[in-house]
């Protein structure tokens, strides 16, 4: 008995470290997996490769994009901001009187993203660029410079693919466009491109063939996917692209920090006293920077600053907030929004799903577009109120949540 019970505690001890062998493994393989699909994967590096097949009507250049890995741990992104998909004639009359112009991105990024603690997001987002679409163009944050801080597609003249260029003549994105991915019905999306922190931006539709609100992903427009990575999700209703920046951003990256300050909603008419009723006036100097006119570059509290030392910028969230109006949140709404369109598979949609008719931008009847209820918070735009920061917001992201 003495010997049998000997054996059988032998064998009790051995199976319990063998099995703390196998979790210790198990996580082990986890971190190094973990590690390897956080990268962005060669399929995804490929999309990047624009291919300059035509010129853009506008300027006669054809696009040219390339994307480097670097050696050690980055990844450099270079465009001429040129999209490789059609562009609306610009300037447009009275709407848009910017022409697109070259412009030289250069973005650098971590390879593998770098995730900022629980509570450090970065709400406050940078007037312009955010991120870098597969087809060569900016992706800018959802408002443009203007006072009452509407979002893009409330004020401004959008082209077929939902974009048109600023005073500096760069072209880009606010909101979901249809022409940087083909989309086929109840599958996943691809990438449609990467933030300014390298995490990957991808479409609408999730790994599972549903489409995505913002009432799916977290407040910075994002979402943990079923193998454990993070990614963004342009979607059909604000903030679209980005609500607030997830991962850390390199000291190299490329970015003009003199113009890198606090965007809507948080302004308002803060920093925006040069031109408080209306867009950014011309570019007087004639160098592409409006802001160097003396605009709201100058004296504007910094998003993100160089500490001078480490891989990463130093950012904060919050600045004076007592200086500055914002919209005023008021209740939550149910309203009906348009999903994005996308094409049944085995149908020939074309490259897009949109198509131009009397110069209105209308469906093509092979495709589907459906309309969902989902629920929202009312803003009451430009009426100055109770400031908010960002624990403000994530409990009120919280709450939208829980009541869904």
């Amino acid at each position: 008995a003495t010997c049998c019970s000997d054996c059988m505690s032998f064998k009790l001890s051995y199976y319990n470290e063998y099995k703390s062998y196998l979790s210790m493994r198990t996580l082990l393989l986890g971190f190094l997996v973990l590690e390897a699909i956080s990268a962005l994967t060669r399929e995804e590096l490929a999309y990047f490769n624009v291919a300059p097949n035509t010129a853009e009507k506008n300027t006669g250049v054809r696009p040219l994009m390339s994307i480097t890995d670097n050696g050690d741990g980055t990844l450099t992104i270079k465009s001429n901001g040129i999209p490789n998909h059609e562009t609306g004639t610009f300037p447009s009359g009275n709407t848009n009187p910017n022409n697109i112009r070259v412009q030289h991105i250069d973005l650098t990024v971590n390879k593998v993203p770098v995730m900022r603690a629980n509570g450090s997001e970065i709400y406050c987002l940078p007037l312009g660029i955010v991120g870098i679409s597969i087809t060569g163009e900016q992706i800018n944050s959802w408002f443009p410079a203007i006072r009452a801080c509407p979002t893009a597609p409330e004020i401004e003249t959008l082209d077929i693919c939902e974009g048109h260029p600023s005073p500096d003549g760069s072209y880009h994105q606010h909101h979901f466009s249809p022409c940087l991915l083909k989309q086929t019905c109840d599958k996943p999306s691809g990438i449609v491109g990467v933030a300014i922190d390298g995490i990957p931006i991808y479409g609408s539709w999730d790994e599972n063939g549903k489409q995505l609100t913002q009432s799916d992903l977290d407040s910075c427009g994002g979402r943990w996917d079923k193998d454990g990575r993070y990614k963004y999700h342009v979607t059909v209703d604000p903030p679209y692209y980005l609500g607030c920046i997830k991962g850390e951003i390199r000291r190299n990256s490329g970015l003009n920090l003199d113009t890198f300050f606090c965007s809507c909603p948080f302004d308002g008419s803060y920093y925006m006293e040069d031109f408080p009723d209306g867009p950014p006036p011309k570019d007087k100097k004639g160098d592409g920077d409006p802001f160097s006119d003396g605009g709201p570059g100058k004296d504007a509290p910094k998003v993100c600053t160089d500490p001078g030392s480490g891989k990463h910028l130093s950012c904060k969230d919050t600045f004076d907030m007592t200086q500055i109006p914002t919209r005023n949140i008021s209740i939550m709404e149910v309203k009906t929004v348009k999903l994005a369109p996308c094409c049944p598979e085995g149908s020939n949609c074309g490259k897009s799903c949109i198509e131009l008719v009397d110069g209105k931008k209308k469906l093509k009847s092979s495709c589907i577009r459906e309309n969902r209820e989902i629920k929202v918070w009312k803003f009451n735009a430009g009426v100055a109120a109770t400031p908010i920061n960002s624990i403000t917001i994530i409990f009120i992201t919280t709450l939208m949540i829980l009541l869904q």
